[in-house]
């Protein structure tokens, strides 16, 4: 019922990968969001006990989810982990509210933010919504130290104790 969507570089939502996956899949992807909450690699012996698939069919599922790019692998710690990607999280975002019956279909974007991507969708009485995805952490911070002075958190209580006044505090202080 998802339609397809206009692609842009830096985040693909791809709705129409929702139509080749079944209950199973979102099972797993549901399972590796739980075990993120506790893990920065979800283990594939916690995958498989949260996700409870008959068979141990969980393997086939992880390298569909993998193919469709809605999970990401890594050895890194010494064991197989798993993580959601951005892509994945969406897919369960959509999954979520489409079984609520909030919507029934995606269409095309209509905007794109520093920090948001936002959608026309349908629900299920033909009416037009506004779907926005915020985009936490899409722009690159590691510099922020260097340019900006927000990191004095505790700049204000320091000067009330020393009694300076306002004109010590940073500038980004002053405009807020």
């Amino acid at each position: 019922v998802l339609s397809g969507t206009k692609t842009i570089a830096t985040m693909k939502l791809d709705p129409s990968v929702m139509r080749t996956m079944n209950k199973q899949d979102f099972r797993v992807l549901a399972a590796v969001e739980t075990g993120m909450k506790g893990h920065s690699l979800v283990p594939l012996a916690l995958i498989n006990s949260i996700a409870n698939l008959r068979h141990g069919g969980t393997n086939k599922v992880l390298s569909g989810l993998l193919r469709d790019k809605l999970l990401s692998h890594d050895q890194s710690c010494g064991y197989d982990g798993y993580r959601l990607t951005n892509s994945g999280y969406d897919i369960l975002a959509l999954h979520n509210l489409k079984s609520r019956g909030i919507i029934a279909g995606i269409g095309d974007k209509i905007g794109t933010g520093k920090e948001s991507d936002v959608y026309v969708a349908i629900t299920p009485r033909n009416t037009q919504v506004v779907l926005k995805f915020h985009r936490l952490g899409r722009t690159s911070f590691r510099d922020v130290k260097k340019k900006r002075d927000y990191f004095m958190v505790n700049a204000l209580s320091k000067n009330k104790k020393h009694g300076t006044q306002y004109r010590t505090l940073p500038n980004s202080w002053l405009f807020l």
